[in-house]
């Protein structure tokens, strides 16, 4: 009876650290293309995610764990793209731009993906791109 229960223990435990490892090592949110401005005050970071369920981000840190001035995430589809710049021109408000903690990024939309169905002429409107912008 002891050898049952320590069997499943070790069964538990090996589970446990490999699952752990496998979120470890395989995150499910991604980055895709770093851009920036002439004056290098903006950053905009593809994002995307290859996960199962949906992520959403709570916190953007940069530097030295420093939160940035201003933060937020262009929804966007691959077909369109995104627009390095703040919300506050013109040009800027033809393109979407969402507070951190009001969206959620999709599944399956990692930047390598949608940059295969561009290459494969299977892009649609529909798709999502995110782009996160500080």
């Amino acid at each position: 009876m002891k050898t049952i229960g320590l069997i499943t223990v070790l069964m538990l435990l090996i589970i446990s650290i490999g699952l752990f490892s496998f979120v470890k090592y395989n995150p499910p949110l991604v980055i895709g293309t770093v851009a920036t401005s002439l004056d290098e005050h903006i950053v905009i970071v593809g994002i995307g995610n290859k996960g199962v369920n949906d992520v959403k981000v709570k916190k953007v840190l940069i530097n030295n764990n420093e939160e940035p001035s201003k933060q937020k995430i262009q929804v966007s589809h691959p077909l369109k793209g995104f627009i390095i710049s703040d919300d506050s021109n013109s040009e800027a408000r033809n393109y979407h731009f969402v507070n951190i903690g009001d969206v959620t990024i999709q599944s399956n939309t990692s930047p390598a993906t949608q940059f295969a169905k561009l290459d494969n002429g299977t892009a649609t409107e529909s798709d999502k791109s995110y782009g996160l912008t500080v």
